[in-house]
């Protein structure tokens, strides 16, 4: 049987919008005290950034729950219509998503 070893690698690009008059310093820190340690919203996006690109952008997100997706026109492709099945204060804008791959034997 043969084995083969391989790298690879994919881009992935998101625009996050974070609320911040919902994700104050307070609930960073509840949110902290549970899941990772964040400082500040910019630490929290490359958490979701990485969370979304692992799970996928329509999955729960634990921590977090279901993100609002919204297409470069605007319009919300979310699975759901209520707004209040979403993550409060976070809207994610998929730019690229698994659409370069690169493969590399090892």
């Amino acid at each position: 049987m043969k084995t083969f070893n391989l790298e690879v690698r994919r881009t992935d690009e998101y625009q996050i919008k974070i609320d911040e008059n919902v994700w104050t310093e307070d609930k960073l820190k509840d949110w902290s005290s549970i899941f990772f340690k964040v400082e500040d919203t910019d630490e929290l996006a490359e958490i979701i950034a990485k969370a979304i690109m692992r799970e996928g952008s329509d999955s729960f997100i634990e921590g977090f729950g279901y993100f609002k997706i919204v297409d470069e026109n605007g319009k919300t492709v979310s699975r759901y219509i209520d707004e209040s099945k979403y993550c409060p204060g976070i809207e994610i804008h998929i730019i690229e998503e698994d659409d370069y791959l690169e493969t590399n034997f090892l």
